[in-house]
């Protein structure tokens, strides 16, 4: 199964819920999904949860080692460009991911006081096709 953003909204909630429960419910369900068509997903799931490093050793443990090579976004990128980019045919995967860094950079520079800054845009073309 490859997770839709939708699902990866759901997810989320569910990782940063304040119930435990839920939080084991929603790390099951990442352990149980087909990584390689879900990694960049899993990738921001765990970067932008709240879970701690000893509940995902106890609830997905294939999870421990890439939830601690997560630290920046960079990791996430370098990780993406040695495994995934060239495997990656749905565009719709890397357009959410750099949206996902766009909004870091966004929040980023106005907590760094850079407020003046309106707004960032990425535009992104592929095959001579703008998006």
């Amino acid at each position: 199964m490859t997770i839709t953003q939708k699902e990866y909204q759901n997810l989320l909630t569910i990782l940063n819920s304040s119930d435990e429960e839920n939080k084991i419910v929603g790390l099951t369900t990442l352990e149980n999904l087909k990584y390689e068509a879900n990694e960049i997903y899993i990738m921001l799931l765990l970067k932008h949860s709240s879970l701690s490093a000893k509940l995902i050793e106890e609830h997905a443990p294939s999870l421990v080692k890439l939830h601690s090579d997560l630290i920046t976004y960079n990791s996430i990128w370098v990780k993406m460009k040695k495994k995934n980019m060239k495997k990656i045919v749905n565009k719709e995967i890397v357009e959410f991911f750099l949206q996902d860094w766009l909004n870091f950079m966004k929040d980023s520079l106005k907590s760094a006081g850079y407020d003046f800054i309106e707004d960032l845009n990425i535009k992104i073309e592929i095959n001579g096709e703008l998006k």
